[in-house]
């Protein structure tokens, strides 16, 4: 027969919990430079707070706000120049199992991982930005345009117009680990042109086979080409070409069309001749004296 009776209370505190928010992606992409989509998480369980949050890129960060919630938010400014995936972890503080006396925390505290990717930002960059506007002849070689290509699995191309002008190409070769490349730009235009012609055009990233997130990047190219010079006999009779005079008579005169990428003339005579150069035309008269 029992003799006496004593009643117990058994408390039980829980332990720390942290759970990925609805609606939240705990492995974002993001653009080096761009806003992240903020990642939210819960905090449960007996957990007071977060003690923490290691391996998150420069320009993130994880913010507390009471009671539960956890964010991880910001702006990653890494400067790479290949995508690279950044695994963080976050461990909760506190438990509360410390308001009782008897208890002193409930172990152990909850953790969580998740990455973040960061893309690097596409980019064209010149290797000397001077040479991306230049003036040539007609058939001689410009200076190599030598572009340096950044971006995730990112190649370039010329997309306004789509190519280059005739006797130019352009060259793309890629890094070994896809981020890009180099592209080159050479030759010397050979169309056949009878004034000045100026070509612009764009040279893109992001082309077939591009995965990057980040926005493509552009460079304009100009180049600038003089024509070949030109110099046409513009008289009436060809048998002015050749003359035979008396000494101190006049001879006809003798007329040219200088044109193309002619800027200027140089005449080699005999003394007592002489030249006028006039809206590109030139007169070759005088008087023989021998």
């Amino acid at each position: 027969t029992p003799i006496g009776s004593i009643n117990l209370k058994i408390r039980i505190y829980p332990t720390d919990t942290i759970t990925l928010a609805a609606g939240s992606n705990a492995n974002e992409l993001v653009c080096d430079g761009t806003l992240l989509t903020n990642v939210i998480y819960n905090i449960g369980g007996g957990a007071l707070g977060v003690a923490g949050i290691t391996g998150l890129p420069t320009g993130l960060r994880g913010d507390f706000t009471a009671p539960n919630i956890f964010t991880i938010s910001g702006t990653p400014n890494v400067a790479i120049t290949q995508t690279t995936t950044y695994t963080y972890v976050i461990t909760t503080n506190g438990n509360n199992a410390n308001n009782s006396p008897q208890v002193a925390s409930c172990s152990p505290a909850a953790t969580i991982t998740g990455i973040i990717t960061v893309f690097p930002i596409e980019s064209i960059t010149p290797t000397v930005p001077a040479n991306s506007t230049q003036t040539t002849c007609y058939g001689v070689d410009i200076t190599p345009i030598v572009l340096t290509i950044v971006g995730d699995n990112t190649s370039a191309s010329i997309v306004t117009p789509p190519g280059l002008p005739s006797g130019m190409q352009f060259d793309f070769s890629p890094d070994a680990d896809g981020m890009g490349g180099v592209a080159t730009i050479l030759g010397s235009p050979d169309t056949v042109i009878t004034s000045q012609t100026t070509y612009t055009f764009t040279v893109t990233t992001g082309t077939l086979g591009n995965t990057s997130i980040c926005p493509d990047d552009t460079e304009i190219i100009t180049i600038t080409v003089n024509p070949q010079d030109s110099i046409v006999f513009a008289g009436v009779d060809t048998s002015d070409l050749n003359q035979t005079v008396c000494e101190l008579n006049d001879i006809k005169p003798i007329i040219f069309d200088v044109g193309g990428g002619a800027s200027n003339v140089s005449v080699t005579f005999e003394a007592g001749l002489g030249f006028t150069d006039a809206a590109n035309v030139t007169y070759l008269a005088g008087r023989v004296t021998i």
